[in-house]
């Protein structure tokens, strides 16, 4: 074998183990992380606030645009998951024509004459369409960014759920994984540049047991990372660090947090199951 061919066998294992390399530390980004992304790149965020957080004032209107944070959207798009995807298909336009079909066949059927309809002018903003702009992959992602930003179903589930996502809340843990632990926010310096969702590949392979998460909690790593030098090297040099929680929380509240963070990880909420249960 000359020397040619040894360089290009070379050339040829480390750009595929670099592809590999890529591959392993790409994060497995859960559809909330997608959709939140997504949302971020295309403006969502102008009107709706950080995060759809907290809305932007709507002059010509009562109520600002609505954030999804803070049970805001429960009360806006009580139907869920598929009242959230009209929005984004219809924008407002084709929501308040809906309605006034709706409502014109419901006085029609009660042998009403249709109602006399006014002009008013519209608010300053909004809702556009976004019909033909995101595929129906996207759509869901940003209908699941939304109903998690809201935590809707969460009233759901059972109270040992309920307990740990108040616990959660007022812990701090959805400040950096997001609401119901669901988004994976930037964290340069980790091993693949997030803070872990607590759904999906990544949270699996970081927490083997419910005694390793409880480690996590406690101590801000588990036994099994303590002793690896690769994992403490990630560990001790991101900037977003999982703290030590075992001075702060009893071990009644960690069991409570361990029972929010199983039920996310086994793929709740189930936003069409919360919707059904709605009907």
């Amino acid at each position: 074998m000359n020397r040619r061919t040894v360089l290009g066998l070379l050339c040829l294992i480390g750009v595929i183990a670099a592809a590999s390399l890529t591959i392993l530390l790409k994060p497995a980004l859960p559809a909330a992380e997608r959709g939140r992304r997504l949302a971020e790149l295309n403006g969502c965020f102008a009107c709706h606030g950080a995060e759809a957080g907290k809305g932007a004032p709507n002059l010509g209107e009562k109520d600002p645009v609505p954030g999804f944070a803070g049970g805001l959207l429960m009360m806006d798009t009580p139907k869920g998951a598929s009242q959230v995807r009209d929005w984004l298909l219809l924008g407002t336009e084709g929501m308040d024509a809906r309605k006034a079909r709706e409502d014109s066949l419901k006085r029609a059927g009660q042998g009403l004459a249709p109602e006399a309809r006014t002009e008013e002018k519209p608010p300053a903003l909004e809702m556009p369409s976004f019909r033909g702009r995101f595929n129906a992959a996207q759509i869901s992602d940003l209908t699941v960014f939304a109903l998690a930003q809201s935590q809707w179903g969460v009233d759901q589930a059972s109270p040992a759920v309920k307990a740990g996502a108040e616990a959660a809340q007022k812990s701090g843990c959805f400040h950096c994984h997001g609401p119901l632990g669901l988004f994976a926010r930037p964290n340069p310096g980790s091993l693949k540049g997030i803070v872990p969702a607590w759904q999906g590949k990544d949270t699996e392979d970081l927490v083997a047991s419910h005694d390793e998460f409880r480690q996590w909690v406690k101590e801000g790593r588990p036994d099994r990372f303590a002793k690896n030098k690769v994992a403490m090297f990630f560990l001790t040099h991101e900037p977003v660090r999982m703290p030590a929680f075992k001075d702060h929380l009893p071990d009644s509240v960690i069991d409570q947090l361990d029972s929010l963070y199983y039920w996310v990880r086994n793929g709740q909420p189930d936003w069409n199951e919360a919707e059904r249960a709605m009907e």
